[in-house]
């Protein structure tokens, strides 16, 4: 008489485990239709975590009846970072940042809204994990990116001014000097030869002057813009 209850709670669990089997096969085309429009509401609505965690159940579902090359599958892999990014936060399986960018980048293009925002999202995890070197390459991405399309001088200096910090950290000085020279252009030409902005460039580049030992630059540059910058030559 002491089995029974064993013998019930065995089959209950084994009703449990056929029935979650089950429910992960009934994800059809319609199905993963609906949970696509509730994702969508919840986008609309700012629920991020509901975000994450229908996009997170409906992803292996969309993968395996199309594939993670399909547009919907993509886009549902953005949704995941994109409503960890809403909440601060990176997504804690940092293979799904990088996978959700290269995919974008693949099948959809680099200028499609997915890989825009997948682009974003993996740079800002690159600079958070220190991974410099990683994020040169999109931050270049970006600039070009911005520059075929909307061409706000403004967002490109912004990124370039990153980008010379980048090659700064690396010690890439012949890097960080082509990026201060356009940043220095760009300065001169959307800021002003007067402002505050400009003269910080300059200063920038003739340390940059310094450290590589091009002298001839450095004071050409110096005496040009009245700059105060301390250099040794020996």
């Amino acid at each position: 008489m002491k089995l029974l209850p064993l013998l019930t709670a065995l089959l209950t669990l084994t009703s449990i485990s056929l029935t979650t089997a089950a429910d992960a096969k009934t994800w059809s085309e319609k199905k993963l239709g609906k949970s696509v429009i509730s994702i969508d509401r919840d986008l609309n609505q700012k629920r991020w975590k509901k975000v994450i965690k229908r996009s997170q159940q409906a992803l292996p579902h969309c993968t395996a009846i199309h594939s993670e090359r399909h547009e919907r599958c993509i886009v549902l892999l953005r949704n995941i970072n994109l409503g960890y990014e809403k909440t601060h936060r990176f997504n804690p399986e940092p293979k799904q940042i990088e996978q959700a960018y290269k995919l974008s980048i693949e099948v959809l293009g680099k200028n499609h809204l997915s890989a825009r925002m997948s682009r974003r999202y993996l740079y800002k995890y690159f600079l958070f994990s220190e991974r410099y070197a990683e994020a040169i390459p999109l931050v270049n991405e970006i600039i070009d990116v911005e520059a075929a399309g909307e061409n706000d001088p403004f967002k490109i200096l912004e990124r370039i001014n990153q980008l010379y910090a980048l090659q700064g950290i690396l010690e890439h000085w012949p890097e960080e000097e082509a990026a201060l020279l356009r940043l220095h252009a760009m300065t001169l030409e959307f800021i002003g030869e007067e402002s505050q902005d400009f003269k910080a460039a300059g200063v920038a580049l003739a340390e940059n002057y310094c450290v590589q030992k091009k002298y001839h630059e450095f004071f050409e540059l110096v005496k040009k813009q009245n700059l105060e910058v301390p250099c040794k030559t020996n």
